[in-house]
């Protein structure tokens, strides 16, 4: 039996289809930014897509629930000229299944016009993105100075907090004999004035000599009277960790060392 479709019938599927693959091409995105939070939302994004040479991007790939059809990605970061362009780093992620997006680092080294994008292991386009990079500034970034309020921070790791008081400072923590727990102790001569501290840690590459690993960002709240904070945290795999403590603007109070042992 033959169904006889009419013009408003077909009008309606039509205008169906279009919204679905609307849908599909706004499912899947990515987004520039300095860093990350556990949710995977960027913060401080780009979104000029421009930056300097020699900086460190968050490139974040997000896709609605239940659109993905992947068990691996393939990142790409590819420099453009005018009539060609060339590949400078490709890299297979694998896709998590309790999240519905991914992460990675990159550091952009050259000048110039860049396409980031996402295929399938067929090289099928996913999502892409562009982004300028220009010569660096010769000027210090302000987030990495240090006001004079904060010239007298202190950062130190120790394995526990008595009455205020950190006990048995360490610059190594290992995961198999104290499963990587660390306490964070951050000291002052006056208040912090702020209601917030804001945790970025780095980890040094496995080939590289710069912390360009980004792992993790965390916030705390505080008083904004007390000289002192702590806090617990676990590390979960070894290296060597440079860590930046921020205020609620993110003006920086103090960079930290640590070493992570097996």
């Amino acid at each position: 039996m033959k169904i006889k479709m009419t013009t408003a019938t077909k009008l309606t599927l039509l205008i169906v289809f279009l919204l679905y693959t609307s849908t599909l091409s706004i499912a899947q995105e990515i987004f520039f930014s300095k860093t990350y939070n556990d949710n995977g939302e960027p913060i401080d994004p780009i979104l000029s897509k421009k930056i300097k040479r020699n900086q460190s991007v968050s490139i974040l790939f997000r896709w609605l629930p239940g659109k993905e059809h992947y068990n691996e990605i393939i990142l790409y970061v590819d420099l453009v000229n005018k009539n060609s362009s060339k590949n400078l780093f490709n890299k297979i992620i694998k896709l998590p299944k309790n999240k519905n997006w991914i992460a990675y680092n990159y550091k952009f080294v050259q000048d110039g016009a860049f396409s980031i994008y996402f295929t399938d292991r067929e090289k099928n386009k996913i999502a892409s993105a562009q982004l300028i990079v220009s010569p660096e500034q010769t000027v210090v970034p302000p987030n990495e100075t240090t006001p004079d309020k904060y010239q007298n921070v202190e950062v130190l790791f120790c394995e526990r907090v008595v009455e205020n008081k950190p006990v048995l400072i360490k610059r190594n923590v290992s995961l198999s004999n104290e499963g990587g727990l660390i306490y964070f102790f951050i000291t002052n001569n006056q208040p912090l004035d702020t209601d917030k501290i804001l945790v970025n840690l780095w980890r040094k590459g496995k080939y590289s000599i710069d912390y360009d690993e980004f792992l993790e960002a965390r916030k705390y709240q505080i008083s904004r009277d007390w000289n002192d904070t702590y806090f617990r945290y676990k590390f979960i795999k070894p290296g060597d960790y440079k860590i930046y403590i921020y205020d609620e603007k993110e003006i920086l109070l103090k960079t930290a060392y640590i070493i992570v042992d097996d």
